[in-house]
């Protein structure tokens, strides 16, 4: 069998970060995999970009194939993620709030607030495994920036843009205000939880879509919701991601790494990636060797690089191990 293997999460904003992973990370199995593959150029993407790029659609229209994969519905939808801002040097920056940090009844609380406030504007609100959603009674003449893009950063100039963007400013500014003063809000506070200051939106787009994504065609496991609804909307195989390598899998998508990264938490950041030299890497290394796995592609889209190995690579004795490397 054949085994195809996506890694995100590699590329650390700090480079003297970067650095000490490749100098300090137990990963032999990991830089053996990669220094022993034939080097090849990729298009350089992040996570979000290499979906877009997979499904052919630009924007990716991430609300309407995350709530088509559970509970779809016509119409415009936009994705609204409770996020928290925070008050800085630079203006309010965003951060997404902790898994599992919002019971269900805090979160349908602040969302059937949201939905009453804005009910004569026509807003509908849904809240499904993936989130919370919102459907407009039609398109908007603006557009929105990803949350992946904001995460971290100050939101100034990432608010929408075009030519509604004072009235949507407006509106955003209305719903801070909406939950500053909500009572889930008053109790998180008094119990030094981070609070539901405000939503980012974005992600728009209509269903039914006016063309079918394409995918990975013969089929991928993966934890990603939004990609897992991309193979699902396209009629492609999508499984979840189990939690070790193990045949007769052929291809999936680790990004476990990520989480870690956008928190800025480096300890779980390499964590992470031992978890997957433990779980994935070495025991996909020992397969190989045994010939249970006749070939291996790994693809590392943000360093816009790939590594090949067939069976006779185990005998390409001057390629040395080596970690995926930073450009910087």
């Amino acid at each position: 069998m054949d085994m195809t293997l996506y890694l995100f999460g590699w590329r650390w904003p700090d480079a003297d970060i970067n650095r000490a992973a490749r100098r300090e990370l137990p990963m032999p199995a990991l830089a053996r995999l990669w220094g022993l593959g034939r080097p090849a150029r990729v298009p350089e993407a992040g996570l979000a970009g290499w979906r877009t790029k997979l499904a052919g659609l630009d924007p990716l229209p991430e609300a309407p194939l995350l709530l088509a994969a559970s509970q779809p519905e016509p119409g415009y939808w936009l994705r609204m993620d409770p996020v928290t801002l925070d008050v800085q040097n630079d203006g309010l920056v965003l951060h997404a709030l902790p898994a599992g940090s919002l019971p269900a009844a805090d979160g349908a609380a602040l969302l059937d607030a949201i939905a009453r406030h804005f009910a004569g504007d026509g807003w509908q609100c849904r809240s499904v495994a993936d989130g919370w959603f919102l459907r407009l009674p039609q398109a908007p003449a603006v557009t929105f920036t990803p949350l992946a893009q904001v995460l971290g950063r100050a939101i100034g100039a990432a608010l929408p843009q075009g030519a509604d963007a004072l009235h949507w400013h407006g509106l955003l500014n209305e719903i801070q205000m909406l939950l500053y003063a909500h009572p889930v809000n008053d109790r998180r506070s008094a119990e030094g939880l981070p609070l539901v200051s405000g939503v980012w939106l974005s992600g728009g787009g209509v269903w039914p879509l006016p063309q079918s994504p394409a995918g990975l065609t013969d089929g991928v496991a993966s934890s990603d919701a939004l990609l897992c609804a991309i193979q699902q909307a396209a009629g492609l195989p999508v499984t979840p991601l189990p939690a070790a390598f193990a045949p007769p899998l052929r291809c999936a998508v680790l990004d476990q790494a990520l989480p870690a990264l956008q928190a800025a938490n480096p300890v779980a950041w390499f964590a992470a990636w031992q978890a997957l030299e433990r779980d994935w890497f070495a025991p996909l290394l020992a397969a190989w060797q045994a010939g249970t796995v006749r070939s291996i592609t790994l693809i590392a889209p943000e360093l816009g690089e790939s590594r090949q190995l067939a069976a006779g690579s185990r005998w390409c004795f001057w390629r040395r191990p080596a970690l995926p490397e930073v450009r910087e």
